[in-house]
């Protein structure tokens, strides 16, 4: 089986969903258009869409924050971006740059449950499979659905992914263009380590 390797960049997206967890990372990769320095800000460092449009990776960043904000309720707090450049066909990587978003809490009314995980899967033009999962967000664990589902936010999120207006790839270094599942869960090891410490 072929090995999906990050990168050749990654925005990872910290987040916390003040329930007792540590804090979570959203791993994202994309490619970039230029090569940036270590240290150039986010607002410094340009980003292609898939649909040829360049904008900021501070720009991508806070138009990916408005998408997730429905998700987590007012608790969480997303702490911070990071941008980490990959070796070639390694799982090596080094940092480049830190952001902190504007967009800093959710706005959902509902809780968040405790350990959950929502996960969200999409075919790649490539064959492959997008996967993003979502940690102690309100989505309450369900049936695995296909798209459209029953959840405004998670179908905008689905729609923003297929779209050409962004800068995401999968593993496989291929845009998302068919959403698949939505799959509501419990994450097992966070549970046991909020409710059978050792």
């Amino acid at each position: 089986m072929a090995t999906n390797y990050p990168g050749p960049y990654e925005m990872r997206l910290f987040y916390n969903a003040n329930l007792g967890n540590p804090e979570h990372v959203m791993h994202l990769s994309l490619d970039l258009p230029d090569v940036p320095d270590p240290g150039d800000t986010f607002d410094l460092i340009d980003v292609q869409r898939h649909s040829g449009v360049t904008h900021t990776l501070e720009f991508e960043t806070e138009v990916l924050l408005t998408l997730l904000q429905p998700i987590w309720p007012a608790l969480t707090d997303f702490s911070r971006a990071e941008l980490w450049k990959y070796e070639a066909l390694t799982f090596n990587s080094d940092f480049v740059s830190a952001y902190t978003p504007v967009i800093t809490n959710g706005t959902a009314a509902t809780a968040s449950i405790v350990a959950g995980q929502a996960i969200v899967t999409m075919r790649t033009v490539a064959g492959g499979i997008f996967k993003l999962s979502m940690m102690e967000s309100y989505l309450v664990a369900g049936a695995r659905q296909s798209f459209p589902t029953g959840n405004a936010a998670v179908n905008a999120l689905a729609d923003y992914f297929t779209s050409l207006d962004h800068a995401w790839i999968a593993r496989d270094n291929a845009r998302p263009f068919a959403a698949l599942h939505f799959m509501p869960g419990q994450n097992e090891r966070l549970w046991k380590r909020l409710y059978r410490p050792s």
